[in-house]
Formats: structure tokens, C-alpha cells, sequence
């Protein structure tokens, strides 16, 4: 994986280009009014990775290339986009080729900011948003079962997969997203590109007092534990191989966001939703827009001071790439020498040989062997030749699992 994509989504009016514009230090129209954003937009930042400084110090590089993450931010979604409502459709194939998916849902109080169903209700919005993906996934399998029963009688093998789109097909028009599919086939599916095969990590758009209110934060997870749609106006839980549960019984949870009573938040919770663990595939966490709005303007100390005023350890893209890491199980590892020392974004269990084919493709067929140095033994001793007469340097072949703080160098031959 050379790029880290992430697509963003979201009623309109959640905050999503604001947050757009904090991550990737962008200027795009954050409008208090709904389809602001019409094209979408699109921001490459840098992971932050503070060995790479510390590399480049003891090898006098000329140059430092982080791994980098895509955001890409398209119009609010609204009930109704996967038929064409809001442009829908057009917004949500700007998406299709991300490898993950940001859901901003709102959970701030702000009159003066409008919502679309002129009521703040987190539940509420993520089940129009889930059911939107659902149905766009719906509407892509039905019109490639249209498409495979016509090439049937020519290519015999794609009965196999219109069986198999069939099967999952049925799961969807129940309420399961893809990602819930334990077994899910990949192969079959890699080129449709479907929405709810993807990660999802939630992100909930909160006022300030919440970002260090642990109880409040618990109440807030609990709506994606696990994770439910609505289909038409009956609320659907999750196959067996999730919840047991068949039905979703609500009860209101009073989220206040301030001291005065017109400041408070109506939280619908469901009650029998399990909150022992969470899948891999659906995280949480929670900004301030707000505040990530401020910290761009800052200088780096400054930035640090003001989270830390909140009890925050992280800015938002900090937040957001460790999450997506971990989602996608995805690791990076080092180069380093004089001309660049840069970070290699790859998943976790890869090969050297795997890893090398990040690079380009001719490392991995001609790969001989990586020549390895733990990125802490090289700092403990301050230089590569120090590291080599330690004895830390080590010689690997091709079925090494990389680790996430190793230094490579591949060793190739290209007419292999």
C-alpha cells in the first residue's frame, strides 16, 4: 500500500469540511447551509513520524518523505442519496476508491449552526447514513447481476460469483453491512468497490466539555456497538454472528453540553446492545472541530499547550491516522541512507519480499534477501557502523514478517 485514502462523510452540516480543513490545513467554504461542498475535495498530508528526523540527524539526508494519508471530503449525504437525492450518488462514487471510511456524526450544540432535520439526534444520523451506503451497495450488486446474467452463457465462471453477489445481496436488504461478514469473499468482490466492505471508524463531533468527559464518550460509543442501520422505517440488527439481538428497545440518555437546560442533547441509546468489544472493522473517537479549526492557525508548542489544556494527547489527524492504522492493520517501515530517508506504508504480517514490492514491483520478483536494523538499537548506538559491530544488524530472507520499527535495506536482482 503506497497511499492511505480515507473517504469522509456525513450528514450535511456535521462539521465535516471544517475538520477537512483542519486535517489538511486546507481552505475550502465551510457554509452553515447544506451541499456547500459540491466537488470533491481532496487533501495528501504526512503521517507524523518523529523517527524520521532522528534517522535523517545520523545519516545526513538530504531529504525526509513521510507516508502519506488522502482525505477525501465530499458533500453531506442526505436520506434518500443512493437514489440520486442530494446528488448522492455522484457524491458517494468520489469514495468508492478509498481504503477506509471517516464518519463524522454531530454531537455538538450549536444554534446557529442549522441540521438538516432541525434536530440533534446522533442515532438518528448514522442510521441515514449506514442505510445510504447499504443501498448504494445495493443498487451496484443489482446492476451487476444484470450485467453477469448476460455474459453468463459466454464466461461460465461468473455463475459462481452471481451466486455469491446473490448471497450477500440478501444480507444487505436485512441491514448488514459488508463489514460484518466474517468470511467476507474479497476476491469476488474487489472490483465493485463496495461501500460497506470498507472499515469505518466514527467520528464524533463534539463540544469541548465532552473531549474530557469519559462517561459521556462511553454513552456516545455505544451507538456504533454494534453497528445498526435502518431499512425504510424499521430499525435492523446485525446477524447472529454479531448480536443476538432481534429488535432495538430505546431509551433516552440526557447528554448535556452545558449547565443550561436549552444547551442539552437528547441522545437516543439502544439498551441491549452489547458493549464488550468492538469488531476491527468500526472504531470510534471524538474531536472539536472547533477546536481543530484553531489549532491550524497555531504553531506546533502552542497547538501542543492547547490540547493539553483539554486533557487531549492528540490532534484530530493524529487521532484519525492511528485509528485508520489500526483498522486496516497497516504498519510502516524505514529507509534510510544520504540521498532520503523515508517511511513505507505496508499491512501488518507482510514478507520482506511484500514490503520490498511497495517500492516497485521488479524488489519483490528479484528479492534476495533485507538487510535489517531495529530502528531503537540504531539510535541507542548513534550510527549504522556502531549498529553493525554491535552484532544488531541482521541478514533476513523471504519469509520474514517485518516488524513496524524496522530499517531495510533490500538486497535484488532484477533478471531474476
Amino acid at each position: 500500500m503506497s497511499n492511505l485514502s480515507i473517504g469522509i462523510v456525513g450528514l450535511p452540516n456535521v462539521g465535516k469540511s471544517t475538520l477537512f480543513n483542519a486535517l489538511t490545513n486546507n481552505n475550502i467554504l465551510a457554509a452553515n447551509y447544506p451541499f456547500a461542498t459540491i466537488e470533491p475535495n481532496t487533501g495528501i498530508e504526512p503521517v507524523p513520524d518523529e523517527r524520521l528526523k532522528k534517522l535523517a540527524e545520523i545519516y545526513n539526508s538530504n531529504k525526509i518523505i513521510p507516508a502519506t494519508v488522502t482525505f477525501v471530503d465530499i458533500a453531506g449525504l442526505v436520506s434518500g442519496a443512493s437514489k440520486g437525492k442530494g446528488l448522492g450518488n455522484k457524491f458517494l462514487a468520489n469514495i468508492r476508491q478509498c481504503d477506509a471510511i471517516v464518519h463524522i456524526v454531530r454531537a455538538f450544540h450549536d444554534d446557529n449552526v442549522m441540521h438538516v432535520s432541525e434536530k440533534i439526534n446522533p442515532l438518528e444520523d448514522i442510521d441515514i447514513i449506514n442505510t445510504e451506503l447499504i443501498l448504494a451497495d445495493i443498487q451496484t450488486i443489482e446492476n451487476r447481476l444484470i450485467k453477469d446474467s448476460r455474459d453468463a452463457r459466454s464466461q461460465p465462471n461468473l455463475k459462481t460469483i452471481a451466486d455469491y453477489l446473490v448471497e450477500i445481496l440478501g444480507k444487505l436488504k436485512t441491514g448488514i453491512p459488508l463489514y460484518k461478514i466474517s468470511d467476507l469473499n474479497n476476491e469476488y468482490i474487489s472490483d465493485l468497490h463496495l461501500l460497506t466492505a470498507k472499515p469505518v471508524i466514527y467520528v464524533f463531533n463534539v463540544d469541548e466539555d465532552i473531549l474530557i468527559n469519559n462517561d459521556k464518550q462511553a454513552e456516545l460509543s455505544k451507538l456504533v456497538e454494534p453497528a445498526r442501520t435502518m431499512l425504510g422505517s424499521h430499525a435492523v440488527s446485525p446477524s447472529s454472528e454479531t448480536s443476538s439481538a432481534s429488535t432495538i428497545n430505546f431509551s433516552s440518555v440526557d447528554v448535556s453540553t452545558g449547565t443550561s437546560p436549552s444547551e442539552k442533547i437528547n441522545f437516543k441509546l439502544p439498551t441491549n446492545v452489547s458493549t464488550n468489544g468492538r469488531t476491527r472493522h468500526e472504531t470510534s473517537i471524538f474531536v472539536c472541530a472547533k477546536l481543530e479549526d484553531e489549532l491550524k492557525e497555531l504553531s506546533l508548542s502552542d497547538s501542543a499547550e492547547l490540547i493539553g489544556s483539554y486533557g487531549v494527547k492528540a490532534t484530530g489527524l493524529v487521532q484519525f491516522i492511528h485509528a485508520a492504522y489500526d483498522i486496516l492493520d497497516l504498519q510502516s517501515y524505514l529507509t534510510a541512507g544520504p540521498k532520503e530517508v523515508r517511511a513505507w506504508t505496508i499491512h501488518k504480517g507482510s514478507t520482506a519480499p511484500q514490503a520490498a514490492g511497495v517500492i516497485h514491483t521488479d524488489f519483490e520478483k528479484g528479492f534476495i534477501a533485507a538487510q535489517i536494523i531495529d530502528y531503537h538499537d540504531l539510535i541507542d548506538v548513534g550510527s549504522e557502523i556502531a549498529t553493525k559491530s554491535a552484532g544488531k544488524m541482521r541478514t533476513e530472507g523471504r519469509n520474514y514478517i517485518m516488524r513496524p520499527d524496522d530499517i531495510v535495506e533490500f538486497r535484488f536482482n532484477v533478471s531474476k
